[in-house]
């Protein structure tokens, strides 16, 4: 069955259902402002919390699969060709989708994704750059009075083939994203996120996602302090 996948490689950060640990100076940060849900990377693994994720279907739009969510992040060293600037650290956070229900089976899937920042959405988007000879963002930070220009996110995914459940008669297949990120020690702005892909026209065309932000509609997963 055929995937199809709407990228959106837009910058924007999450917000949420736990407490902001308040690194992004005396500013309101973005996400409290507008009342952005959002959920900490570090809690859901603890937990092993398995999201529900609703979307579009690839052949009826009109039709809608629920699959799950679940993350995982750790520290990491700079992948090949890439450095360590002082005061920086690698992060990377995998993201897994899967989908099995009957209209995932009938119809397909597709799903919409984006980076962003918990404390000034505007501000990382307007950094956000793509690197030609690196194949990777490169974005600004805005912290603690200080701007950290050589941040970088590389991004990548991995489908697995759909297999048959014998029992249910269904197919399941899942696919892994993930976002590995250099970021400065110790900050805790960065969200990676997903959204139902029935609003790819609506996100896209607002140069802030929360003007038609639904908490129903999105998954906002924030990353802990990289140390």
């Amino acid at each position: 069955m055929r995937k199809v996948i709407c990228i959106l490689l837009i910058c924007f950060l999450a917000a949420g259902l736990c407490s902001c640990s308040g690194s992004g100076g005396d500013k309101t940060p973005d996400f409290e402002e507008k009342n952005v849900q959002w959920i900490s990377v570090s809690s859901a693994m603890k937990n092993s919390d398995v999201r529900p994720y609703k979307t579009v279907c690839e052949k009826d739009p009109a039709a809608v699969t629920t699959g799950s969510v679940n993350v995982y992040a750790e520290p990491c060293e700079a992948p090949e060709g890439f450095k360590t600037p002082d005061g920086y650290a690698w992060q990377r956070l995998r993201m897994r989708l899967s989908f099995g229900d009957e209209a995932a089976n009938e119809n397909g899937y597709r799903y919409c994704y984006f980076m962003t920042d918990y404390y000034g959405i505007d501000r990382l988007a307007g950094s956000l750059s793509f690197d030609d000879s690196r194949q990777c963002d490169t974005f600004t930070v805005n912290w603690e009075d200080k701007k950290y220009k050589k941040c970088v996110a590389l991004f990548g995914k991995t489908a697995e083939d759909w297999v048959m459940d014998e029992e249910s008669g269904l197919q399941s297949c899942s696919e892994i994203l993930t976002w590995t990120l250099c970021l400065p020690e110790g900050y805790d702005g960065i969200c990676c996120c997903l959204y139902d892909a029935g609003l790819q026209t609506q996100v896209e065309g607002n140069k802030d996602f929360t003007e038609v932000y639904d908490p129903s509609a999105f998954l906002i997963y924030r990353l802990d302090a990289v140390k």
